[in-house]
């Protein structure tokens, strides 16, 4: 597990030790939309997603722009950027999903929450 001082802080990939604690990929964030959208709603959470889809498909052409873009950035190193950037991961498969119900069941058993939600899967 990366870990680490830096400042007097003691830094902990997240991602990692969730992986390590649990055999899954941490999913830092998703998109969650509630049942029974009307028509126009729908349509809109479409278009939104044809519009990700194209800039998910140009990420990898982009990676040197983006990463010049970062290049005064002090805190990380443009080849750990570049590192970071291409394991970013814009998938949610089987392990993921697993994860997130995971998850939140852990956050049931800790009180966090008071139920799980339910969650379906679907691609737009």
């Amino acid at each position: 597990m990366a870990t680490g001082t830096r400042a007097g802080r003691h830094i902990i990939d997240l991602g990692e030790a969730w992986q390590a604690m649990t055999g899954l990929p941490f999913v830092f964030a998703t998109w969650i939309v509630r049942d029974g959208l009307d028509g126009r709603r729908c349509a809109a959470l479409s278009a939104l997603w044809r519009e990700l889809m194209a800039i998910k498909a140009e990420l990898p052409q982009r990676l040197p722009e983006l990463v010049a873009a970062g290049d005064a950035l002090e805190w990380i190193t443009p080849a750990a950027l570049t590192d970071y950037l291409r394991g970013v991961s814009y998938d949610l498969g089987p392990n993921r999903q697993a994860s997130l119900v995971l998850f939140g069941r852990l956050c049931q058993e800790l009180g966090l929450i008071d139920a799980t939600p339910g969650l379906r899967w679907q691609s737009v």
